[in-house]
């Protein structure tokens, strides 16, 4: 096993791919990235249950509500959000789509289907508009 220390430049790419909203990512970078987010959510898992609860409304329907969200929790989900932007938008660029195309992932129902579409389409194969394909 390596005991050597990850280099800072590594670091600061991974931190790039998750949190800069600039550039180009391949769609291997893409499914690998929302396959770690996609852990780390199971992984609150009992953070999140412990949330939820089901009330009943006054239209007499139950509703999965999340209460007693403190600003740890808020924190997080507003950061998954984020991330989750940044991925769709940068998806979106690989093959000429505007970034802002990732506004659609917050809007239920269309969210998956943005987060699939991106995903599963091909990049531009040379440079575009908005850099470098990522594999070159």
């Amino acid at each position: 096993m390596n005991d050597q220390p990850i280099a800072p430049a590594s670091l600061m790419k991974l931190a790039a791919l998750f949190f800069s909203p600039t550039g180009r990512i391949s769609r291997q970078a893409y499914w690998l990235a929302v396959a770690v987010l996609t852990c780390i959510n199971f992984s609150l898992w009992p953070l999140w249950e412990g949330m939820m609860v089901i009330q009943t409304g006054a239209d007499g329907v139950d509703h999965l509500v999340m209460t007693g969200t403190g600003p740890i929790a808020k924190s997080i989900l507003l950061l998954f959000q984020w991330v989750f932007f940044v991925l769709i938008a940068k998806r979106a660029r690989d093959f000429g789509w505007p970034g802002l195309i990732a506004l659609l992932s917050a809007v239920p129902l269309v969210n998956f289907l943005v987060l699939l579409g991106v995903g599963l389409k091909a990049g531009d194969p040379g440079p575009n508009r908005f850099g470098w394909a990522p594999n070159q």
